[in-house]
């Protein structure tokens, strides 16, 4: 957990900024692999430095931290433009579970949320408090917008999200949330393992269509080979005849 605050704090901290942001977009795909992308970022426009010693700053950040990101295995990179500034992380884990057992960014707004695997299904939830914002704490970042989406291959079999758009289930956090506010997501395994079965059969049909292709242009290009072949032998023929 500290090293989860030491990042996050990093991330808010690491430049002089109004109206920070931290947005998580967690994608499932098919076979129940996640990656992960944190961004945060600050609007700059009012930032008295230039371009390069806000760079500099945000690039000795991430260096002092690159052996707490490199152990939580997290790619980065730098945002700075005329807007903006801030980094986005990536990160890849084996299923949702293992997402929310590693990330060090689902505490923006709750010490811990656990994720219980069955069977049958996976059931996610907070099992701390919602932490309330605080302008002037100094235990704890004050984040301006906070989001988490979540995009899963099916549908939740239940959720409490601010959002859902088709499969894909956001949760909003800022100064006015409500400090009963929790998290709530359970998915279906079986749905999960139709939606990967499906996927099989799709990734056959498309490997099956590629193996037909090759072999129609494999045909095709010998009998082009073979009928150029036989004219050049038979003009080969008549041109010896005449000599």
């Amino acid at each position: 957990m500290k090293k989860n605050k030491i990042v996050l704090f990093l991330l808010i901290a690491m430049f002089v900024l109004s109206g920070c942001t931290a947005k998580s977009v967690v994608n499932v795909d098919a076979y129940g692999k996640v990656s992960e992308i944190v961004t945060v970022k600050g609007v700059a426009d009012d930032i008295s430095y230039d371009d390069e010693i806000v760079d500099k700053a945000i690039e000795s950040s991430l260096s002092k931290y690159k052996a707490v990101l490199d152990f939580r295995g997290y790619s980065r990179e730098k945002i700075l433009d005329d807007k903006f500034a801030g980094a986005k992380l990536n990160k890849s884990y084996k299923n949702i579970c293992s997402y929310f057992q590693d990330t060090a960014f689902n505490q923006y707004v709750f010490k811990h949320i656990s994720c219980t695997e069955t069977d049958d299904y996976y059931e996610i939830q907070n099992d701390t408090s919602y932490i309330p914002y605080c302008r002037d704490c100094s235990d704890w970042p004050s984040l301006d917008d906070v989001s988490l989406t979540i995009n899963l291959p099916v549908a939740a079999l239940e959720n409490n999200a601010d959002e859902v758009k088709n499969n894909s289930y956001i949760w909003r956090f800022d100064q006015y949330t409500s400090i009963n506010k929790s998290f709530y997501l359970k998915i279906d395994k079986s749905a999960l393992a139709k939606r990967e079965k499906k996927e099989n059969v799709k990734n056959n049909i498309i490997s099956g269509s590629k193996l037909i292709g090759i072999i129609i242009f494999s045909v095709a290009l010998l009998i082009v080979i073979i009928n150029f072949t036989i004219k050049m032998y038979k003009k080969y023929k008549e041109n010896k005849i005449e000599y």
